[in-house]
């Protein structure tokens, strides 16, 4: 997937960003609320607004990007007959382009791989705090304008309240540092449903990767303040926390 928009692709979008915003009066109308939503000054001019939305998109990948993903929720937010399904369109040409973006009804969002996504339907289908948190990481992770950091704080709190349950059922006050200090201080108490490389089910491989998700470097209070986290690893954690509770959901977290 390219992270980049090649000629073609930006031609693609371009006219499709054109025949969205611009004819009748509606159109203009539509225009103004993409101006209003991507911070643009029209100079109260309504007729300026297209203009002015053009001209930012042009200026280069990321503009054009926000522009059709602003474009896409003003035709979500529009009356039903405006087109049945306009992202649909975005999300061909951004598909044949390769592009690591992809079009839903409420805008832009980063691609998953197919089983990726798969992984986290699944994940996420039972309702409930679990999938209400997993879902919340999910969607911080992938959005145009995504949010690292909230992503890895849900994701501790989805496999936090799949695995409490389980492993610290009597903590008071429990987080994930309760389990993880639990799974890592005695390991021979818990038993991971997969055999692994030794054969004996260890549970080491959920250890190691509790010991990725816990700490987030964004906890409050922290004495050495660390960099935010970064787009990557907030879609990893995001991957991370959903193996985990499918696990959990699976039966494959279990005391010996």
């Amino acid at each position: 997937m390219r992270s980049s928009l090649s000629p073609a692709l930006r031609t693609g979008l371009e006219a499709w960003l054109s025949g969205s915003l611009m004819g009748n009066g509606d159109a203009q109308d539509r225009a103004v609320l993409v101006a209003i939503g991507l911070d643009l000054d029209f100079q109260g001019r309504t007729d300026w607004a297209l203009g002015e939305v053009l001209s930012y998109a042009d200026q280069g990948d990321d503009e054009l990007l926000d522009a059709v993903h602003v474009t896409l929720g003003v035709l979500a937010s529009g009356p039903r007959t405006l087109r049945v399904s306009p992202h649909k369109e975005v999300a061909r040409l951004l598909a044949v382009g390769r592009s690591a973006w992809d079009a839903t009804a409420r805008g832009l969002v980063h691609r998953a791989d197919p089983t990726e996504q798969a992984a986290f339907e699944l994940a996420s289908s039972v309702s409930g705090s679990v999938s209400t948190e997993l879902k919340e990481a999910w969607e911080k992770a992938h959005a145009r304008q995504c949010n690292p950091g909230d992503a890895w704080d849900h994701a501790i709190k989805a496999v936090e309240a799949v695995l409490i349950p389980v492993v610290v059922p009597a903590q008071t006050k429990p987080n994930l540092g309760h389990v993880l200090g639990q799974l890592r201080g005695q390991p021979q108490l818990w038993r991971l449903g997969i055999r692994g490389q030794s054969r004996d089910n260890s549970i080491e491989p959920l250890v190691t990767m509790l010991s990725l998700l816990w700490p987030d470097p964004n906890r409050h209070g922290s004495p050495n303040p660390e960099p935010p986290a970064t787009p990557e690893e907030g879609r990893v954690m995001a991957n991370l926390a959903t193996t985990i509770v499918q696990w959990a959901r699976d039966g494959l977290i279990t005391r010996r």
